[in-house]
């Protein structure tokens, strides 16, 4: 009778674990897909040989790039950390050397990408860039989509050039391959859609509209994608030739679409509206001297957001988190149109599915704010004195006192107070956060909060 070793059990075990929370991770079903993670890692960590600390590193990955999605970033650092700790064991003689350095440094970059930490990304980013530049041929996906954070990654700090010279080295590299654009179809699609919102951001816009009727001609049926980049653009809008270029595009999309299927119960229908939605939001939004044109604005918006709405209530559990960003949707627009008590309707039930998610989780902590702004409005300030604090404390434990977020959270929460007549209590909330920045004071975080303290 063979016996199995320790190791190939174990190996056996964290293959189809791996897999089972991977396909957790495709459906976006993060929290199932952390908890079977950290069960599975609490196992392996029992055991101290170092030829587990292999497992131990890419577990610790994926931990971290779940924990990411859940815009959990303190858990996300933490684990990115043990997987810095694991991947000094790893020989340079190990096959998985190269990818292994590249994955944490690249895991890194990906979390100060979203903490709106941009050069500090950025720096890692390219650490990344070094360890898989000898191993690319066997990994071109893998380096193409870093090629193309980078790109992003330079725009965000304005170096134009920096960022098309990166994206051209990336598309050449495709089609330095016979079929190039077919094979790496994903990776092409990505590479355009950032230039496009690259050209659009630097006020390139018909080079910008170029990428976009070029990245229509060569992906036609491509739905999902054609959303994704006309979402990254819309908030980039710059004159009205590019407003005409994408409200025609959506609508004419929308128009092949229910002729294609005839049916327009689809996700894909709903994020189309919500796009449409959100394109009205962004034209109201510009017409902040124009009461009545932005006005009239938010309600086609209003429009296009209750047909998506009504498309995820026909379609989708009403537990879904899709769903939930349909309720949120509504609330949001009846906000920008000073309909507080419909959005307290929409916003109270996206937080009955929200609060599903636990006291650690960012899109928890965005409802309760959400809900907590549009009663303060309506005088409710006890409520929602209670709703802006758990959403500062959620934000302050899961995202740090630095993050934008948590900063946004904790202004309006110090406003409500003042709006209730408790002057005191702000200053004391916002004293707390300029304490713990004390060390910090160039930050943005710093002086942002201090310029309202001193306005108290």
């Amino acid at each position: 009778m063979e016996i199995l070793s320790k190791e190939f059990v174990i190996k056996k075990e964290y293959e189809e674990k791996k897999q089972e929370a991977f396909e957790l991770f495709k459906k976006e079903e993060y929290f199932k897909a952390v908890s079977i993670l950290e069960h599975l890692l609490k196992y392996l960590n029992q055991d101290f040989s170092v030829s587990l600390n292999y497992y131990k590193l890419k577990i610790n990955l994926d931990l971290a790039s779940n924990y990411l999605h859940l815009v959990d970033y303190k858990n996300s650092r933490r684990h990115i950390n043990e997987a810095f700790r694991f991947l000094k064991d790893i020989s340079p003689k190990d096959n998985n050397y190269y990818y292994l350095n590249f994955s944490t440094n690249y895991s890194y970059g990906l979390l100060f990408f979203e903490e709106g930490k941009y050069r500090d990304s950025l720096s890692y980013y390219l650490k990344a860039k070094e360890f898989i530049e000898g191993v690319k041929a066997e990994n071109i996906e893998a380096y193409l989509k870093l090629m193309n954070d980078i790109s992003n990654c330079y725009a965000k700090i304005s170096d134009f050039d920096s960022a098309e010279k990166i994206s051209i080295q990336a598309e050449n590299y495709i089609l330095s391959f016979p079929k190039g654009i077919e094979k790496y179809s994903d990776s092409y699609q990505n590479i355009l859609a950032t230039r496009a919102l690259l050209f659009s951001q630097f006020g390139e816009d018909k080079k910008s509209i170029d990428i976009v009727n070029r990245f229509f001609e060569l992906f036609p049926q491509n739905g999902s994608r054609i959303i994704d980049v006309l979402s990254v653009q819309i908030k980039n809008i710059k004159n009205p030739q590019m407003d005409e270029l994408y409200e025609t595009t959506l609508l004419n999309y929308l128009n092949q679409l229910i002729q294609k299927t005839g049916n327009a119960n689809t996700m894909e229908f709903a994020k189309l509206n919500n796009l449409l939605g959100d394109m009205y939001v962004t034209y109201g939004d510009e017409e902040s001297e124009n009461k009545e044109r932005r006005t009239d604005f938010y309600y086609k918006a209003e429009k296009y957001f209750l047909k998506s709405y009504e498309i995820r209530s026909n379609i989708l559990n009403k537990e879904s988190p899709d769903y939930a960003i349909g309720l949120n949707n509504m609330g949001f627009i009846y906000q920008k149109l000073e309909k507080y008590s419909l959005a307290e309707e929409y916003f109270r039930k996206a937080i009955i599915i929200r609060e599903k998610l636990g006291d650690n989780n960012y899109f928890y902590s965005q409802a309760l704010h959400n809900l907590a702004f549009v009663l303060a409005p309506q005088k409710k300030y006890d409520e929602a004195i209670k709703l802006f604090s758990k959403a500062v404390d959620i934000r302050r434990r899961t995202l740090g006192v630095e993050n934008n977020d948590f900063v946004d959270a904790l202004l309006n929460y110090a406003s409500c107070l003042i709006s209730a007549s408790k002057k005191t209590e702000a200053k004391k909330v916002l004293e707390e956060t300029l304490m713990v920045l004390n060390s910090k004071k160039s930050s943005d975080s710093y002086k942002r909060i201090k310029e309202a303290y001193d306005r108290l």
